[in-house]
């Protein structure tokens, strides 16, 4: 929420239940430190996170309906008003608040069935602003409508936090296809597990392993990618593997404790000159390098020339008793 000043103050809804909500850690944290008297540009310093981060988890919040939106003609630290127009405004105008604000005001007052119904029935203004309610009843029926597209879909998969309504998302193939959509629910703490699961299927071992490393998702995505890495390592030809050994220096190689290494997997390596301290170093701790990759290491010049690299092949268990000079 980079359009939102710093001296802006942040304040809970009366009217919501904060213990039925469904919050990660970290958002459960930040809204334990908005009391409505402290401005948005105090809680990194509360907290412990980065501005950027707390930014993202109040505009997260307030899309949930658990903190007021800003009022611009309430609040003189709000953001600026949109253009009066707001279905000529980009999708960044919207996130900036032009459509959640439209959603607050004229919207979220209406009976859930009624928000529904509009949700089937409606387009410009109030399909995007739907896409901000937090009920997955109204999210289930923005997705069957008609006029619900692209676009909504990645406001839907920002800024929805239910299970319910984000599995209705990815029940849509085409959608899934769309690398921001699917981004977004990358970053969406509430995207469900099987979801997940679907997405990731189709990854390849260098795609998941960037995944499960990557600061770009969150901790339940990188560990459902962890996951589905060390499954897929285990189905994968061996050239793909050796590929990924080889390409990350061995780096991979810390997902896959008591993942066995496969003879073809071996021979391949076996075959590649290794000039890397990192790759040696990294197969040399490596619990599943089998004998002959070790033998294999022993004999590469880096290995030679360094006494700690040596070292570390003699300790692992599978090492040989000695290396040739």
């Amino acid at each position: 929420m980079t359009s939102l000043q710093h001296d802006w103050i942040p304040r809970p809804r009366a009217d919501v239940d904060i213990w039925s909500l469904d919050l990660g850690a970290e958002e459960g944290f930040v809204l334990s430190r908005i009391d409505g008297a402290t401005p948005l540009g105090r809680l990194p310093f509360l907290t412990g996170l980065g501005a950027d981060r707390v930014s993202a988890i109040v505009e997260g919040l307030v899309g949930m309906g658990v903190l007021t939106a800003p009022d611009p003609e309430g609040d003189a630290t709000a953001v600026p008003r949109t253009p009066a127009s707001p279905e000529r405004s980009s999708s960044s105008d919207a996130e900036g608040g032009g459509w959640r604000r439209h959603f607050e005001r004229e919207l979220r007052p209406l009976p859930v069935d009624q928000r529904c119904e509009l949700a089937q029935r409606s387009d410009g203004v109030d399909l995007r602003a739907l896409c901000f309610d937090p009920h997955p009843k109204v999210a289930m029926a923005l997705v069957e409508s008609t006029g619900f597209g692209l676009e909504h879909a990645r406001l839907l998969a920002r800024h929805h936090r239910s299970s319910q309504g984000l599995t209705a998302l990815g029940r849509s193939a085409a959608f899934l296809r769309d690398q921001q959509v699917i981004g977004e629910l990358f970053r969406n703490p509430q995207t469900p597990e099987a979801l997940l699961d679907r997405i990731l299927r189709g990854r390849n071992l260098h795609q998941l392993h960037a995944l499960a490393v990557g600061h770009n998702a969150t901790e339940r995505v990188r560990k459902s990618a962890r996951r589905s890495f060390r499954r897929d390592f285990m189905r994968s030809s061996a050239e793909e593997c050796v590929n990924l050994i080889l390409k990350t220096e061995g780096r991979c190689l810390s997902m896959l404790s008591g993942v066995a290494l496969d003879g073809r997997t071996a021979a391949l390596l076996c075959r590649r000159p290794m000039n890397s301290p990192m790759l040696v170093r990294n197969l040399a701790r490596w619990p599943s390098s089998t004998p002959p990759v070790l033998q294999h290491l022993g004999r590469q010049a880096v290995v030679k020339r360094s006494v700690d690299l040596r070292n570390q092949i003699l300790r692992h268990p599978n090492g040989p008793s000695k290396l040739a000079p």
